[in-house]
């Protein structure tokens, strides 16, 4: 974002990325994940979208399960994963404290900005997305998480799972 000029838009796809999938509702009743076949026209309307609702920031739902996809664009506090966004660049809230929650970070810098994001809960991104990075344990992983909700808690909680815990983020009109 620092090589990238003030407000330029940038869309920014991981490379690990398989493709992009849409939520699709049979007759039946039945969900299904179908292949965008044009990627190019889905960024257009992500773009035009951007535009029309006065925000910069938008982006995917985070996990490719139909079960819980729903066939809504949403404008709330509704975390932005990084594999797959589209933005205009915002020099100044590119800058990140978070390693492992740097799109969170990211999602609650643009929502302060602009009071949104877009976030398209009918489309996901294929991956080969892996939890733990760059050599960091699962301990850095909770202490990073107990950081994040002690600067965030009016729009976070935590999430005990197993093994660890995760934030979730919950939306807190301002």
């Amino acid at each position: 974002s620092q090589y990238f000029k003030e407000n330029q838009l940038i869309v920014s796809i991981d490379d690990d990325i398989k493709e992009i999938k849409k939520l699709f509702i049979t007759s039946h009743g039945k969900s299904r994940l179908d292949k965008v076949e044009c990627l190019k026209s889905f960024i257009e309307i992500i773009v035009k979208d951007l535009i029309s609702n006065k925000c910069n920031l938008a982006g995917l739902y985070p996990v490719d399960n139909p079960f819980f996809m729903k066939q809504v664009l949403t404008d709330n506090l509704k975390f932005i994963i990084g594999n797959f966004k589209v933005f205009f660049n915002k020099k100044n809230l590119e800058y990140r404290k978070f390693t492992l929650l740097e799109d969170y970070e990211t999602t609650m810098k643009y929502y302060f900005n602009d009071g949104k994001v877009l976030r398209y809960n009918n489309y996901c991104a294929i991956t080969n997305y892996k939890i733990l990075k760059w050599d960091l344990t699962n301990e850095d992983k909770i202490k990073e998480v107990n950081l994040f909700y002690h600067k965030y808690n009016e729009y976070c909680t935590i999430k005990n799972k197993k093994d660890t815990i995760d934030i979730q983020l919950r939306d807190k009109k301002r």
